[in-house]
């Protein structure tokens, strides 16, 4: 009867709300993250950018940023007019 309680009790404390794996997962980035311009690690929430990610502010220079910063890429079509245009030799600041 022990042995079951005990089990029940472990199998309740394992279970957590997505609100504390949340709070640990932004502890964990926070801690291992850092300002890109002056590396320091103290820095606070800031916000929201206009495409909804979570924005901060350096403590120590003042810069804002983004732990997790949006992929910036070339579209296909410009991509594909870049390639034909190189092929024709034009130049790559002409291009863009």
């Amino acid at each position: 009867m022990i042995e079951i309680l005990d089990m029940l009790f472990a199998r309740k404390r394992a279970i957590r709300s997505p609100l504390q794996t949340h709070n640990e997962f932004h502890r964990m980035v926070h801690m291992t993250s850092s300002c890109p311009q002056c590396s320091s690690k103290a820095f606070k929430r800031n916000g929201y950018t206009r495409h909804g990610k979570q924005n901060h502010r350096c403590l120590d220079c003042g810069r804002q940023f983004s732990l997790e910063p949006a992929e910036r890429g070339v579209s296909e079509n410009k991509a594909d007019l870049m390639e034909d245009l190189l092929a024709q030799r034009y130049l790559l600041e002409n291009v863009i």
